[in-house]
Order: structure tokens, then sequence, then C-alpha cells
């Protein structure tokens, strides 16, 4: 709450002071003249009756904030529906409790237009999620809303709309990201079978580079690599693991005609996370060995509107920068736009069952530097012979 008057007072001093200070420097009687008329003016607004303090908080309007990312490869579609809040606690003391953001929503579905008309209508269904992690909001229980449909069409466009009571629904439209080969780019061709991929050759660590064509309709992409691995124990349970690779995101020019962008995993970066991230077999209660498994990849992308979205929302390094809030829905905040995701054990015919390594990159893992020549390599991998890789056991099923 702020004192009205007080904040009147200090523009009248500014104005006067800016239309007169000259004359009060050089002509005192002009001074005395201007200050009887600043005192009656004063006067005036400490008694005219009235209201004298400014509430800055805004009357609560019910404003629904939806988000939601359709993907044609996927069966069920999730959308979380939550609400501005107010009141006269920090807002990150309200984030935290669950009636500051949990709506009861009246009316939630998803249409598929074809050329602006409905020809399917989704009316989606409520469930509790119990895995929210730890965060600025309420957690782990959250309430979502899906719907099922495994055939959504990439060439159609879909409309969600919201009511939660409010003046309007939230409405958006977006199309979808399309089906196409991101791997028919050569730099795969390497990885048919039998399906072998190299992380050293000749003694010395390589690097890794693909190349994917985007789908048609998306705005970023993004490459992922995995490995995964399996640690036995002594009792003859064992546990199934994977370590992530990111390659990169890169942003797409041209949405609809999208060109060739290439991904690359430096040297030694395969086995610097295998020692970081691993523990050292002594390290591990009851382990009796490890198993190096098979690798695989997947290309993510993210429509124009969830792009966008990310760049507003992502952090500046700018003092004091204001950025506005970035949506695409009508009467409503949030995002609804597209997302796919393609990988190498589905969608691409070489890499039915994964890769898997080379005898020389294998031979790193279970012996060390010693497979190397070169003394700076030697110095990346240093470590791995204690994580417990054995040759020459099957992996774990």
């Amino acid at each position: 709450m702020f004192n009205i008057r007080v904040i009147t007072i200090a523009i009248v001093i500014d104005i006067v002071y800016l239309r007169y200070g000259k004359a009060l420097i050089i002509n005192l009687p002009t001074y005395s003249s201007y200050m009887k008329k600043l005192f009656f003016f004063l006067a005036v607004i400490f008694f005219l009756g009235c209201e004298t303090d400014l509430d800055v908080k805004a009357p609560y309007q019910k404003i629904p904030v939806s988000y939601c990312l359709l993907d044609q490869n996927e069966s069920y579609h999730f959308v979380k529906v939550t609400k501005l809040f107010n009141g006269d606690l920090d807002a990150n003391e309200m984030a935290k409790v669950r009636d500051s953001s949990e709506v009861d929503v009246q009316s939630i579905f998803v249409e598929e237009l074809i050329d602006g008309n409905v020809v399917k209508t989704y009316s989606l269904q409520d469930t509790i999620v119990s895995t929210k992690e730890a965060g600025d909001f309420y957690y782990p229980d959250q309430k979502i809303y899906y719907f099922i449909e495994p055939n959504l069409n990439a060439s159609s466009q879909y409309r969600l709309t919201v009511d939660i009571g409010g003046d309007e629904p939230a409405v958006a439209t977006i199309g979808l990201i399309q089906n196409t080969n991101v791997f028919q780019d050569v730099t795969w061709q390497r990885f048919r079978p039998p399906g072998i991929i190299s992380f050293a050759s000749n003694g010395d660590l390589t690097d890794l580079e693909v190349a994917v064509v985007p789908p048609t309709n998306g705005k970023r992409t993004e490459v992922n690599m995995y490995f995964t691995y399996c640690t036995k124990f002594l009792d003859g349970s064992y546990d199934i693991d994977t370590i992530r690779y990111e390659l990169g995101s890169k942003v797409i020019l041209d949405p609809e005609n999208p060109k060739e962008l290439a991904f690359r995993l430096v040297e030694g970066t395969f086995y610097s996370r295998i020692v970081s991230e691993i523990p050292d077999a002594d390290e591990t209660p009851n382990i009796d060995h490890r198993v190096p498994g098979i690798i695989f990849f997947d290309v993510v992308n993210a429509g124009e509107d969830l792009y966008y979205y990310m760049e507003v929302n992502a952090p500046t390094s700018a003092v004091f920068q204001e950025r506005p809030p970035y949506t695409n829905f009508e009467n409503g905040l949030g995002i609804f736009s597209a997302r796919t995701t393609f990988n190498t054990i589905e969608d691409f015919s070489g890499g039915v069952d994964g890769f898997n390594l080379n005898q020389e990159s294998l031979e790193i893992m279970f012996e060390g530097e010693i497979s190397l020549l070169d003394d700076d390599e030697k110095a990346q991998v240093s470590g791995i012979t204690e994580k417990g890789f054995l040759n020459g056991q099957p992996f774990c099923n």
C-alpha cells in the first residue's frame, strides 16, 4: 500500500523544479511567488477528501495457464492446467500450496481440424501423477488431463480449448511436425548391419559425427546418444543403467524446407563420462562385474511455438532485463505446441537392436590406457578399468 498524497507531493516538487529551476536561482521575488502557489496547492491535496491509499494488487481474474505438447508418435497426450494466483503472501510460498495453482476445469477438449472444419473431438479425462519432483511448485501429486490417440494426423491442425469459468475459455491452434526420415544422411550408413559403432581406431580416440535432416515444421532439433550397461551382483540380481550423451541442439532456419544439421561427440567424451558417472567396482556393494551393452540415438524436434517459448524463458545474463511472457493461447497463458522424437531402434532400419561397440572401443573399457598411444588420450580414459567391466560376459537378461 502506498500513500497517494506522498507520491503526488514528490511529483509536484519535481515539476516545479524542472519548470522554474532557473528562476529560483536568479530571481528571489519570483521564488517567493512560486512558493506561495506551491504551498496552496499542497494544502488542497492534503485536505481533499477521497481515497488516500493505492492498492497495487490487481483484481483477481480466472486465467488458465495450460501446457501441452502433441507428439504423433505417442499414444497418450497430456495437458497440465493451472491458474494465475495472487494474494498477500510471497509468491514462492503460495506456489507450494496446491490450492493456489490447482483449478476446477469446467471443460477441456482437443479438436482435429482439416481445412478449418472439425472432424474429431477428444474430451479429456483427469488423473493424478505422484512423481513430481521437488521444485518451485507443489509436489509430488499433481492433476493432469489426457486423451488417447495413437494415430494423430500430422497433416491436420489441432485446437485445444480450456474453460475454467473465466470470462472466455483459453484457445490455441497448432499444426504438427511431419514424419520424415531424419536418418537419411550418409553418416548413418556406417552403422548399418552388422551395427558397429567406434570411439577408437588404430590406437587413437576418435570423434563421432552424425548429421540429421530435421522433419518439416520443426524449429529446433536435438540429438542424444545413450550407452547402456549392466551391473551384475553376487546374488544373481542385476541392474541395467544408461548414460545419456547430448550431442547438441540446433535451430532450423527454414522449418518448411529444413537443411541437414551436423552433430559431434568430441573424442574421449564417451569414456570420460563413464569414468565420472559410473561408481568404481570397489565402491559398489556386492558387485560381481559389469557388462557393456548397446548404443542408440534419438532425435528430438520442437515446434516453432515451443522453440519461442523456450527462448523467452531461457536464463539471460543481462542485468535487470525484463522479458514479456510468451504464449500462443487466446484468453490464457502457457504453451500448446508440437514435439516429436525419432530413435534409431524404432525408426532406423540399421539399428533394430541398437549398435554394438567395435572391438577396439571395448578393449579400452577392459584394458584402459594401455590400448592408446597418445599420453593426453591416456589421461582421458584413466580410471576406466576400475569400473569392473569384464570381457566375454553375456549381457543381463
